[in-house]
């Protein structure tokens, strides 16, 4: 689930959903419901939407090394 997020959302949209589930998570803390499958559901929503983040994060790192590292092997212009 969390791969198809970090691939099908914007930016926008996957913070969207961060912020949005944060404030879910936290209310469910404070309120303390006793339907354990409600807090699971809840819960599972929150990790997702964090791995698709984290997902984007690593993408965009290693498409950075990737470029760093090509331009580093690549030759050296000539002046």
């Amino acid at each position: 689930m969390a791969q198809l997020m970090g691939k099908l959302c914007s930016d926008r949209q996957l913070t969207d959903y961060i912020v949005f589930n944060q404030g879910l998570w936290k209310n469910i803390l404070f309120l303390g419901p006793r339907d354990a499958g409600f807090v699971a559901i809840v819960r599972t929503a929150w990790n997702v939407t964090v791995e698709a983040r984290r997902n984007r994060q690593r993408a965009a790192a290693v498409g950075m090394a990737t470029e760093v590292g090509s331009a580093l092997s690549s030759p050296v212009p000539s002046t």
